[in-house]
C-alpha cells in the first residue's frame, strides 16, 4: 500500500512547512495552509513558465526536499489561485487544492496520490453558494478524491457554519479524513485515519445540532 512507503520521520505539516515557509499550519478553518503557500504554488508556476530565477529557486526546492516534482496547477477559483503537487523520491505524493471549485486539472495532478488535502467549505445543500464564491462542497471534494483514486482525502476550510467539522454524511468513504487547527499527521499514520471519523462525529454530536438550530433559526427570521 502507499502507506508502506511512507517514513515515519515525514509529516504532512512538516513537509508543507518545509516547502511553503513560516506561518505554515494544516487548519480546518483557514482558507490556505498558510500565507506563503500561495507565493510557492505561484514560484512554481512561474519556473513552469520559463522564469530563470523561479527555476533555480525550484530546483535548490526539490533537492533541499528529496522531491522529484514540485509543481503548481491552475485551479477554479480566484485570478492567481494554484494546487501545488508534491512528489518525494521515496514514492509519496501530496496534493493541496487551495480554495477551488471542483476542478478536472487538479484531478487528473492528484491521481493516484498518497494524500489530498481539498477544501470543502459548503455543505452539500450549498451549490448555489459555492458555486458563486467559487469554492467546493463535501461531497465535491470527496468525489475528487474518488476520481484521483487517492489513497488519503483531508478535508479541509470549513465554512464558520460549523462548530468544529463538516457535516456528516453518507457521501465519506473510508479514505475521507478531516482537518482540524494545528492538526499534524504523520505520514506513516495515514492508513488508520479515517478510522477517527466515527469518534469525531460522535464527540462533536451535539455542537453540530445546536450550531444547526441556530441557522435554522436565523434562516426563517430572515
Amino acid at each position: 500500500s502507499p502507506a508502506s512507503r511512507l517514513d515515519a520521520g515525514y509529516t504532512l505539516r512538516g513537509v508543507v512547512e518545509e516547502v511553503a515557509g513560516d506561518k505554515c499550519r494544516t487548519a480546518g478553518g483557514d482558507s490556505t495552509v498558510c500565507g506563503s503557500a500561495g507565493l510557492q504554488a505561484r514560484r512554481a508556476g512561474d519556473a513552469q513558465g520559463g522564469d530563470p530565477q523561479a527555476k533555480v529557486a525550484l530546483e535548490q526546492a526539490q533537492q533541499a526536499l528529496g522531491l522529484t516534482r514540485l509543481t503548481s496547477v491552475d485551479v477554479i477559483h480566484c485570478a492567481q489561485s494554484f494546487a501545488l503537487v508534491l512528489e518525494h523520491e521515496t514514492g509519496w505524493k501530496i496534493v493541496y487544492s487551495g480554495d477551488t471549485r471542483p476542478c478536472p486539472k487538479l484531478a487528473k495532478a492528484a491521481k493516484g496520490a498518497t494524500v489530498l488535502v481539498h477544501e470543502a467549505t459548503f455543505d452539500d445543500d450549498m451549490l448555489e453558494e459555492a458555486e458563486a464564491k467559487k469554492h467546493s462542497m463535501t461531497r465535491e471534494a470527496i468525489e475528487i478524491g474518488v476520481e484521483a483514486d487517492v489513497f488519503r482525502t483531508i478535508l479541509t476550510h470549513f465554512s464558520q457554519r460549523y462548530p468544529k467539522i463538516p457535516v456528516f454524511n453518507e457521501s465519506y468513504t473510508d479514505r475521507t479524513c478531516i482537518a482540524f487547527d494545528l492538526m499534524t499527521v504523520n505520514l506513516a499514520d495515514l492508513e488508520m485515519l479515517p478510522s477517527l471519523l466515527p469518534a469525531m462525529k460522535l464527540l462533536f454530536k451535539e455542537e453540530n445540532k445546536e450550531e444547526k438550530g441556530v441557522f435554522e433559526e436565523e434562516a426563517e427570521e430572515n
